[in-house]
């Protein structure tokens, strides 16, 4: 009797453990340019790690189910600049403007625009907003085509004088987000037949007060979101890392 008790005394503390674990992203400190390409050898310094992520059902429209069950992410930074590197399993490329029967595959980071508070992680709250920076493939696939397919069926972002593939945005709850008139970050995007690898670099303090400052030495929150275009995935219907707010350790 004795014994059955030690072992669901141990099984219970193990789920406590498990279950309370924190998701901890590393950022870790190179020195030189940060690799902007997600093919780049630079990347295998980073401590990548794996992110369940569950679905976007807590306002509609969502998702009951996961469409991209986990991510990987690993990020570098250099004092100046930070970069993270996002990973995830995605055996069809979609990469056309959202339309109404086709939408893209994207992927977002979330940062509190003031990273010593925790808003919601469900696009913050009023009065504490959240800085967003999103990926997508049909921006990538702009580029790459020189930008007139976009322009064609209306993309906004498709025009002579753009060259990113994210748009820097703000938050304070649903239905306000809003894009920033300055776009400080960049990204790059590939895909090889079964994964995307995505870049996301933005500057450790651009000077544009939108803009969530990191700092070298802190530990603040950040939220990832994923959208698989072929499940339909678009807006509100999305994966987000689970629990909410992960954490982001900046060496």
């Amino acid at each position: 009797m004795k014994r059955l008790f030690l072992i669901v005394l141990i099984l219970t503390i193990s789920f406590i453990s498990y279950s309370f674990a924190e998701t901890i992203v590393i950022s870790k400190a190179v020195k030189g340019n940060l690799p902007l390409d997600p093919m780049d050898s630079r990347w295998n310094t980073a401590e990548g790690i794996a992110v369940p992520m569950a679905p976007q059902n807590i306002v509609k429209p969502g998702i009951t189910e996961s469409t991209v069950p986990s991510i990987k992410i690993g990020s570098l930074h250099n004092g100046k600049d930070i970069a993270f590197r996002i990973e995830w399993y995605d055996p069809t490329r979609n990469d056309t403007v959202n339309m109404p029967d086709r939408f893209s595959d994207a992927s977002a980071l979330q940062f509190p625009v003031n990273a010593d508070e925790e808003p919601t992680f469900m696009m913050g709250q009023k009065g504490s907003p959240v800085h967003i920076i999103q990926w997508r493939a049909s921006w990538e696939k702009d580029i790459t085509m020189g930008y007139m397919p976009g322009l064609s069926v209306g993309n906004l972002l498709s025009n002579p004088i753009v060259t990113l593939s994210v748009e820097e945005l703000n938050a304070e709850g649903f239905g306000t987000l809003t894009s920033q008139e300055r776009q400080n970050s960049k990204g790059k995007g590939f895909w090889d037949y079964a994964h995307w690898k995505v870049v996301i670099l933005k500057p450790l303090n651009s000077g544009d007060k939108s803009d969530t400052v990191l700092t070298s030495g802190k530990t603040v929150p950040l939220a990832i979101a994923i959208w698989d275009g072929e499940k339909n995935d678009r807006g509100g219907r999305k994966n987000f890392s689970e629990g909410g707010w992960i954490m982001l350790k900046i060496e």
